[in-house]
């Protein structure tokens, strides 16, 4: 059977708190360390909450802030939607429904499919290649809805006039693209072949199971006997209605704790190392590390440049944002949890500080080295970019960074790495501001993986 477990829930700040590591650090302080009140005021973040285990063996749970604007207090059993950490929950289930001889990875899709969605299969696809986002599908679905309106229905996702994003196949197989839409045809496939829907196949297969009696994908409409839910929260301010509701459970949807998240990863560690196969088999969880990429396995991301490789997701909805780290064979890990946006810079600042006080075997820190600026040398940057006819992007200042928002995206704060080159945190991309031989700032250029281009200064 699953061995359950208590962790220590912690009084006081754990020693990692007052070493937070950030994803930046100045070449002139190299070793700044932060405290968690000044991160979360930084990010702007009102609540976290922390579980962690190390080697198999219980160690502390910490939760620290507020729940809602009320100023009610979280605390460890307080829920949190998780976003994109919903994804390797679903595949979870999907291993179970294979052990179950009800699906396989690697046979075609189609004849699970219903019509309205078999239409936008316009090539064969396996369930292996949805779960690690090779099916070459868009990154649709994670618009969600007021949490008082009625949840659309998933079907939603294959009508051309949908306002929440149409479910495409428009990359090559193959190819990895990071996308909700895949999960999205994962979700109707686990309806289709367990006929129920699918929060209550991950009660049946997950929550039942560990005794994650904090978690489940139902979609709940906030009010105010709702207390054991965070509300969610974006730059100061407080979303309307308490949160959104998103009808791509299996990729978005999941309420629940850092304590039932590590719940789940105990069990996947004990069944990885073979010591208790009795809720997944050790041959079926290791697929979780299959290689389909160099950095994705099967719905986990995977890292295997030290010595012992860990598996790892974040997570970021409207006003929610997390991070797990699992090292599958050492039973080492760490969930954090916040009900703000930005909280996934503050999550992994946190596994940062917990990886080196509780000694991780050679976790990264990944630290970008940036140059100090002063404020006057980025006024002159302010103003808006026009990169196409139907898509530009503002620059300003908050906080004394300077800040990039694209048309109806979210703002990224921009660091200076050398002369007018800039880049952002949280993906990878390098911003050139340009400038006429006489000085006047004409505009920007952008270079990513998914985009290289100018964007004209228009004001």
């Amino acid at each position: 059977s699953i061995v359950l477990f208590s962790s220590s829930v912690l009084a006081q700040q754990p020693e990692a708190f007052s070493n937070l590591v950030s994803s930046y650090k100045y070449a002139s302080n190299p070793e700044l360390r932060y405290s968690l009140d000044e991160r979360m005021a930084f990010w702007q973040i009102p609540s976290v909450s922390v579980s962690t285990f190390k080697e198999g063996q219980k160690e502390w749970q910490f939760s620290h802030g507020l729940s809602h604007e009320s100023g009610q207090l979280v605390n460890t059993d307080t829920r949190y939607q998780v976003a994109s950490m919903s994804k390797p929950v679903t595949t979870l289930i999907t291993l179970r429904a294979m052990e179950k001889g009800l699906l396989t990875l690697d046979e075609y899709i189609q004849p699970l499919l219903a019509p309205e969605f078999a239409k936008v299969v316009m090539s064969p696809v396996t369930l292996r290649q949805l779960l690690s986002h090779k099916a070459g599908f868009n990154h649709t679905g994670y618009m969600g809805v007021d949490s008082d309106q009625a949840l659309p229905k998933l079907n939603i996702f294959t009508r051309s006039d949908s306002k929440l994003g149409v479910l495409k196949q428009e990359f090559v197989v193959g190819d990895y693209h990071y996308s909700n839409g895949g999960y999205i045809l994962v979700q109707h496939i686990l309806e289709q072949v367990y006929d129920k829907p699918f929060e209550v196949i991950a009660d049946q297969e997950v929550f039942e199971p560990l005794k994650m009696v904090n978690s489940s994908f139902v979609q709940p409409t906030e009010n105010q006997e709702n207390t054991e839910f965070a509300h969610a929260h974006r730059y100061g301010e407080w979303v309307a209605k308490g949160w959104h509701k998103y009808a791509a459970k299996s990729a978005a949807g999941l309420w629940t704790t850092p304590t039932d998240l590590t719940r789940m990863l105990l069990a996947v560690h004990q069944a990885y190392i073979g010591d208790d196969e009795s809720w997944l088999s050790q041959e079926s969880i290791q697929q979780i590390d299959y290689p389909g990429t160099s950095f994705m396995g099967l719905g986990f991301f995977r890292n295997h440049s030290s010595k012992e490789g860990y598996v790892f997701h974040g997570g970021i909805n409207h006003g929610f944002e997390g991070h797990f780290v699992l090292y599958p064979k050492l039973g080492t890990r760490a969930v954090v949890l916040t009900n703000g946006q930005r909280g996934d810079q503050l999550a992994q600042e946190i596994l940062r500080a917990v990886s080196l006080t509780e000694g991780w075997v050679d976790f990264p820190l990944y630290q970008t080295e940036v140059l100090k600026v002063d404020l006057e040398e980025l006024k002159p940057l302010i103003g808006r970019y026009q990169y196409s006819e139907d898509f530009y992007a503002d620059v300003f200042i908050r906080n004394g960074l300077l800040y990039i928002q694209g048309y109806q995206q979210d703002a990224y704060a921009l660091h200076k790495v050398a002369e007018n080159h800039f880049k952002p945190l949280e993906f990878e991309s390098t911003f050139y501001f340009k400038f006429s031989k006489t000085g006047k700032l004409t505009g920007l250029t952008q270079e990513a993986p998914f985009y290289n281009g100018f964007a004209k200064k228009v004001k």
